[in-house]
């Protein structure tokens, strides 16, 4: 399966307000460096390819699969606020559109999201391959309604960040996650099938 992001996040998980609250800083002359961290850190934890597995800020992601497998398809990065559209190429190579009343998603007791042929029908014939299924959806949660801890994590990496700005050099340096951070993010973690 490959997620892509269609549409990124627009909205800042932590605001620059509360980032400046956290860090008992009363000017806004590092508010465009405060936010490049926040987006850093929430990068790091969401997304496709975050540490979470999960979206954080609204956004618009798109999954391709093979075929329509029998049972269901696993819908990444959740959570699934809506689907956009699902798409397939037939048996015979050309692009068709699912109605919305031949599927329904289903959110199982792990975390993890599935899109499921409606009760009484079956998925339709598809050419087997990459790409051969598209389904394009709204994941995330709405503005100011990302879970505490996720958000104190975000604060926890945005203040080290903010604190070693002069100290930090390469890829490497950006990308560690402190132990304090994984522990508040733990049970948010979406894992892989």
């Amino acid at each position: 399966m490959t997620v892509t992001v269609i549409t990124p996040p627009t909205d800042l998980v932590v605001s620059i307000e509360e980032m400046r609250r956290h860090l008992n800083e009363t000017s806004d002359e590092f508010d465009p460096l405060l936010e490049e961290y926040i987006l850093a850190a929430s990068g790091l934890l969401a997304g496709p390819d975050g540490l979470l597995g999960r979206s954080l800020a609204l956004q618009t992601l798109e999954v391709e699969a093979e075929g329509f497998c029998p049972g269901r398809i696993r819908v990444p990065c959740p959570p699934v606020v809506t689907v956009l559209s699902v798409k397939y190429d037939d048996a015979s190579g050309i692009e068709q559109t699912l109605p919305s009343s031949a599927y329904r998603v289903v959110r199982s007791d792990d975390g993890h999201t599935y899109l499921s042929s409606s009760w009484g029908t079956s998925w339709p014939a598809t050419r087997w391959g990459p790409g051969g299924v598209r389904i394009r959806y709204e994941a995330g949660y709405a503005p100011g309604a990302v879970p505490q801890p996720i958000k104190q994590a975000v604060r926890l990496m945005v203040a080290d960040m903010f604190a070693y700005r002069e100290s930090r050099i390469g890829a490497a340096a950006a990308t560690a996650v402190p132990h304090d951070v994984e522990g508040l993010v733990a049970n948010f973690r979406i894992w892989s099938l």
